[in-house]
This record gives C-alpha cells, sequence and structure tokens, in this order.
C-alpha cells in the first residue's frame, strides 16, 4: 500500500516546487489516461489548483493491469519522484514507484471527456441548478426578468397611479 509515507502534498505544492524530489506522495482523482507501449500518463487533480499533474505509470508496477482500467474519476494514491517534465507545457511530473487504487470509477461516470449534449447534462441532478451552459440565461433569471417586464408594463399603463389615488 502506498500509504506508507506520512504526509501527501498537494498537486498545487507539487507544481510549484523548485528543485525535483527523490519521495513524493500524492493523492487526486484521475482526469484522463493515456496508454503507450510499456507505460501509461495519469492526469492526476486534487482540486488544490486547476492544473493537472501528469504521472507515469511504467509496466514494471505490480498492478499496472488494473492501472489501465482506471477511468475518468477513480481515486488513487501514487508515492514516487518529482522529475523535470520533458513534455510541453509542465515543468513536473511524477514516476510513479507504487500507485494504489483507493476508490474506481466505473465507465458510466456521469462526465466522460467528451462534448455531452444539454439534454445529458440536464439529466445528472447535481447539474440542474447551474442554470443554461456557455452562459445563457437560468431559468431564475428569465422569471425575475418576466416580473420586472410585468410591473413595467403596469406602471406605464397607469395602473400605479390608480394605485395611489385609491390610497389617498
Amino acid at each position: 500500500m502506498v500509504g506508507s509515507m506520512s504526509d501527501p502534498i498537494s498537486v498545487k505544492e507539487a507544481l510549484a516546487s523548485s528543485t525535483p524530489r527523490d519521495s513524493i506522495f500524492v493523492q487526486g482523482w484521475v482526469r484522463t489516461r493515456r496508454d503507450a507501449k510499456s507505460f501509461s500518463f495519469l492526469e492526476l487533480n486534487d482540486g488544490s489548483c486547476l492544473k493537472n499533474l501528469q504521472v507515469i505509470a511504467g509496466a514494471t508496477l505490480p498492478n499496472y493491469a488494473e492501472i489501465q482500467r482506471l477511468n475518468t474519476g477513480a481515486s488513487v494514491a501514487v508515492r514516487g519522484r518529482l522529475i523535470a517534465s520533458q513534455g510541453k507545457g509542465q515543468s513536473w511530473e511524477v514516476t510513479a514507484e507504487a500507485i494504489d487504487i483507493v476508490g474506481p470509477a466505473d465507465a458510466t461516470y456521469p462526465l466522460q471527456k467528451k462534448g455531452h449534449t444539454p439534454e445529458f447534462l440536464r439529466e445528472i441532478a447535481h447539474l440542474r441548478p447551474l442554470g443554461w451552459p456557455r452562459g445563457l440565461p437560468s431559468s431564475r433569471f428569465c422569471r425575475g426578468r418576466s416580473v420586472m417586464r410585468s410591473r413595467s408594463s403596469l406602471t406605464t399603463s397607469g395602473a400605479r397611479s390608480a394605485m395611489y389615488l385609491r390610497f389617498e
């Protein structure tokens, strides 16, 4: 089990490192996984920042077959070395010495890395209160606007002055 190291560091701390580390322990959720012949790339995020930390999982890991079946949303704990990245767009990556799968996510996990229709997103209960995608007005905003429109039309039609006359 990976938990032999005492305290994990956040992805934000790992990405902000100024020097490589011989020993690092990070925990988070798999955002994506890409497989090659003898290794896999995992993009790991723990919510501490918007960027992901790339983890290189070699085929020599004892549970590599399980790692190749990880889906978006799986929870993992990674022990390894923080090294300078050879890829573009990132400064650091972790070469894994051990990966513990804390909680797998099945393939039906709602939000895979692909485009989704608004109808599909509306079926996911916890996303409904967010309003419409792409910044369109939410139903709450539309209701408020229709109330203001009704008040405005009543005011311009003279109903407001009739109301004041009744109370004078």
